[in-house]
């Protein structure tokens, strides 16, 4: 069985995940297996996965639910020891999952989470390159890796935007801080636009709904961190310790 499982939902994104799919396919850590879940989709998601003839790749489909139900599915699906999140228009570094492993391995946090970067163009080839140094950086949850059997439930009341973050400081909650390891592991697609895995925000007729969403994440994030302070729980991620980066980087150059 295979170390890491690789969550990602998926929803009418078959031209995007021909261009995302070539970056995990090229991780120097092998030993991993993609957990595809086909929220519904009406394109070719499904031809596409199929013609890679791809073992590593398990191809679940359902009607579509929307975001936090598919990521509850993905997570009942996680049997491997680690798992991570990968959206299905953005990129990893090629080194991305072994750096997540071995910080996992070796300082066993409850989770470690890494910097971001955009990718850009079709022929962007970016995550071949070693990683770099992020100084500041915004917060991407789907760069995360975690151990499913300790993972929290989604908010399923939430259905278009806010989910990851909601879920996020709920795990931090439960589990503890995670480790930061400050490096642009993870490459966030410019496709972005209604093409998304929950409908709600597709036309003016749904938006009220989506902004009714994002304001109960919001709710629900300011009360978990409220617990949190009340029951002297240190908010916030450790920053990994330098060695482990010099460490790697070292071997790069």
């Amino acid at each position: 069985m295979a170390r890491v499982s690789v969550l990602m939902p998926t929803f009418d994104r078959a031209e995007a995940l021909k261009m995302i799919l070539p970056s995990l396919r090229g991780q120097t850590f092998r030993d991993w297996k993609l957990v595809l879940l086909d929220d519904g989709s009406v394109d070719d998601t499904e031809g596409v996965v199929f013609r890679l003839k791809e073992p590593r790749i398990e191809y679940h489909r359902q009607e579509n639910v929307g975001v936090t139900i598919a990521r509850n599915r993905l997570l009942d699906l996680a049997d491997t020891e680690y798992a991570c999140w990968w959206d299905s228009d953005d990129k990893g570094n090629q080194y991305r999952l072994e750096l997540l492993v071995r910080a996992m391995d070796e300082y066993g946090p409850p989770h470690v989470r890494t910097g971001q970067t955009f990718w850009k163009g079709d022929n962007d080839k970016s995550w071949m390159l070693p990683p770099t140094l992020l100084w500041h950086g915004g917060v991407c949850v789907a760069s995360v890796m975690f151990r499913p059997k300790e993972a929290v439930r989604f908010n399923e009341e939430i259905q278009c935007g806010g989910e990851d973050m909601e879920w996020e400081c709920r795990m931090q909650e439960r589990n503890g801080r995670p480790l930061y390891i400050p490096l642009a592991l993870y490459s966030i697609g410019m496709r972005r636009g209604a093409n998304r895995l929950s409908k709600l925000h597709k036309s003016e007729a749904t938006r009220p709904a989506a902004e009714a969403s994002k304001a109960l994440a919001n709710k629900l994030i300011l009360e978990t961190a409220q617990r949190m302070e009340k029951a002297g729980i240190k908010k916030g991620q450790d920053k990994i310790p330098w060695p482990f980066i010099e460490k790697f980087l070292g071997g790069l150059y």
